[in-house]
């Protein structure tokens, strides 16, 4: 390796490095979170089963997954101006890496959301919360951390499909190579020196990864106080018709038309441990919104004794 090369790679790496800092990180970190908030609203859609909007969320999948991001932004940048609208280099960019992501990272945070068991929804009915404090408060934090790993390697694949950008004249790490590569001719250096430089943001990405999975197994052991709680599914139906019609069940009657001792009985009975799941969980996200349940459960669900 004689002097000149040494001196180029030298003298390229800070200016790869901070066109890396300031561009390639900016765009992966906004294109990432704007694909989470479609990711999440696509994904609450389909689990609602709300028939229009779920197929819409569907047929939005279907083409995002079904065409290549580098078409995305060449239909974005270059194929919209034909149609009177111009975008910038950048926010073409993040839009079109928000949208390809979040169809990808809504069929994983679907997986998650479905992998909670749906006896916890009925158990947050049943303590009064509405659909939407049941998602927020029990669901989705037990989801997030079966989404968790996925996630972020949907995050690492991002970061690095950031090069793509180069095509529509974003100036972030490749572009820049590129620029000093046609400047120099040494191409086989300095794309080895840019690889690097993607090796050590995604090896840092993929540390935090590791530390987030110890920290989220950490928060997942159980306080001695809220093994209490596994008890909290011992509950049945006072015959209040709020918690029945919550409960997703009607009354029974008998032949001459009188009203059973009430169904919710046999249904606390079966989701008995998703119900004190439930409560587990929202001791960790809303410990005194868990404390007046665990507290006032006894006027709210009564004793869950089969009659």
């Amino acid at each position: 390796m004689n002097t000149r090369l040494v001196g180029i790679l030298i003298d390229s790496f800070p200016k790869i490095l901070i066109n890396g800092l300031t561009v390639t990180l900016p765009l992966t970190i906004i294109s990432f979170a704007l694909a989470l908030v479609i990711a999440l609203i696509t994904a609450l859609v389909q689990t609602a089963k709300i028939p229009v909007l779920r197929q819409l969320a569907r047929f939005y999948v279907w083409v995002i997954r079904g065409t290549p991001v580098l078409v995305q932004l060449f239909v974005v940048f270059y194929g919209l101006p034909s149609l009177g609208v111009l975008i910038d280099p950048f926010p073409a960019a993040v839009a079109c890496f928000a949208i390809n992501e979040g169809a990808y990272c809504a069929e994983t945070i679907r997986a998650a959301l479905e992998s909670v068991p749906a006896g916890q929804m009925e158990a947050g009915y049943c303590v009064g919360m509405t659909y939407l404090q049941t998602m927020r408060r029990i669901v989705l934090p037990q989801a997030l951390r079966t989404a968790f790993p996925p996630l972020f390697n949907s995050l690492i694949s991002l970061l690095k499909d950031t090069s793509l950008a180069a095509n529509i004249t974003v100036t972030e790490m490749f572009m820049a190579t590129q620029r000093i590569v046609a400047r120099t001719y040494e191409s086989l250096p300095l794309y080895l020196e840019v690889a690097f430089i993607y090796l050590m943001f995604s090896t840092i990405l993929t540390q935090v990864q590791r530390w987030g999975e110890k920290n989220a197994e950490r928060q997942g052991l159980q306080p001695e106080f809220l093994r209490r709680c596994r008890h909290a599914g011992d509950v049945e139906n006072h015959r209040n018709p709020q918690i029945v019609q919550h409960a997703g069940c009607a009354e029974r009657r008998g032949p001459d038309g009188a009203q059973g001792r009430g169904c919710f009985a046999d249904r606390a009975f079966r989701f008995r441990q998703d119900h004190a799941a439930a409560l587990r969980q929202l001791f960790r996200t809303r410990p005194r919104t868990a404390l007046w349940c665990w507290t006032a459960r006894p006027t709210i669900l009564g004793p869950c004794a089969p009659h």
